[in-house]
């Protein structure tokens, strides 16, 4: 972060009158500031990391869906496997 103050008095120091050591750094405040702020292109490589989050997040739910499905099928299976085997206990 630019000390301000720091940099005035420096320059003031080195020759420069009031208004010009002033301006200057306010100036060179300006352009600090201007640096934190995203770019188009920074914005643009975002939205495609954010796409590509999308694609993966939906491959792997696609996957979960899969195993779901599989597990349910195996669970089904298993109920039907007590059931008859509680048929020829009880009849």
């Amino acid at each position: 972060m630019l000390d301000t103050h720091k940099l005035a008095r420096k320059l003031r120091e080195s020759g420069f009158d009031e208004r010009h050591a002033e301006g200057l750094t306010d100036a060179l405040r300006s352009l600090e500031i201007g640096r934190d702020h995203a770019t188009r292109r920074d914005l643009e490589l975002v939205r495609q990391e954010v796409r590509d989050l999308e694609f993966r997040i939906d491959a792997r739910l696609q996957a979960l869906r899969g195993e779901l499905t599989l597990i349910k099928l195996l669970l089904l299976a298993v109920v039907a496997g007590i059931g008859a085997i509680a048929g020829k206990l009880y009849f």
